[in-house]
């Protein structure tokens, strides 16, 4: 598991199909895909999600606070011969639009709710909503925290990276295993944070 997220090419493949094979086929159910359609994804990542609405003909746009994601989602994108916007910034602090036409028809919001710190969960959902056209809709997908690798410690190193269910650990332990397991510092930071802003079926 580990090693197709450090691949981001075959991630963002993998994210694609995903999103082809599940995402298009239920969220026809609720709007109609054209090339008017605006899709807007927060926290986009290398843009794997956003390929199948791109080749739908859809306009999309990705917002992501990691540079190195957006320059992939760039690169991938021109690989694939097809468009998209990608916006390197903190989407709490981007520009609400201010016209009903530069709202989006469609956002998405997959695995992101997770990482958002408590404190901000109310004002990132209450964001989301100025971007959305007035019969616009959100569509969220995130790991239940309960569930066998809800911590995200799949982005870790090591046999840490490899067993379900530990974020669950008393936090010394949890933080102790992915230290002996050969975690840096900076992706210890990220697993506890993750810890912290976990995100339940039930919260949800």
């Amino acid at each position: 598991m580990q090693q197709r997220h450090l691949n981001r090419k075959q991630y963002f493949c993998e994210l694609a199909n995903t999103a082809q094979t599940f995402y298009m086929e239920y969220l026809n159910t609720y709007i109609k895909l054209t090339p008017d359609t605006r899709v807007l994804e927060i926290g986009c990542g290398e843009g794997g999600n956003l390929l199948p609405f791109a080749e739908k003909g859809c306009q999309v746009t990705g917002i992501d606070i990691c540079q190195s994601r957006i320059n992939e989602a760039q690169t991938f994108f021109t690989e694939c011969h097809q468009q998209g916007t990608f916006i390197c910034q903190n989407f709490l602090l981007s520009e609400e639009p201010k016209t009903e036409d530069e709202r989006y028809d469609l956002v998405l919001v997959h695995d992101v709710i997770e990482h958002i710190e408590p404190s901000n969960k109310r004002d990132f959902l209450l964001h989301i909503k100025h971007f959305l056209k007035q019969d616009g809709i959100a569509f969220f997908g995130f790991p239940a925290w309960q569930n066998p690798f809800g911590g995200h410690q799949q982005i870790s190193v090591g046999l840490a990276s490899k067993l379900p269910f530990i974020h669950l650990l008393p936090k010394p332990l949890y933080k102790d295993l992915l230290k002996t397991s050969g975690a840096t510092a900076s992706n210890i930071d990220e697993l506890m944070s993750i810890r912290v802003s976990r995100m339940t079926v039930e919260s949800f």
